[in-house]
């Protein structure tokens, strides 16, 4: 991997020790992790610095899953990141009919 850039995940996780415990597999596994505490934070972090994954809790205070991803897909230049939805029961991708029921919108750009 030597002049390869790391992919760069990033984890919104109210909760620290479940955030802190995804950060440290996905350094195992030599990706550049970094933590936001809710999804306000979250959202500033991924402006500044766009990741090339997001891995999104959805029940959080402040700003939940869906809310970071609704203002996600409403900036054109963050609309088509990726991003992986959890819970403490399951990680799941956002699908474009999911999103059009989530959000009552046209969906995904290209689906």
């Amino acid at each position: 991997m030597a002049g390869e850039s790391r992919k760069k995940v990033l984890v919104i996780e109210d909760e620290p020790s479940i955030r802190n415990n995804i950060m440290l597999m996905l350094k195992v596994e030599r990706y550049a992790a970094t933590g936001a505490e809710n999804g306000r934070v979250g959202l500033e972090q991924a402006r500044s610095d766009p990741p090339d994954l997001i891995l999104c809790d959805v029940m959080m205070p402040e700003m939940d899953g869906f809310a970071v991803l609704e203002a996600l897909r409403a900036e054109p230049r963050l609309a088509e990141m990726a991003l992986l939805k959890q819970s403490r029961l399951s990680v799941q991708p956002v699908s474009a009919p999911e999103w059009k029921l989530i959000c009552g919108m046209g969906g995904l750009k290209g689906a």
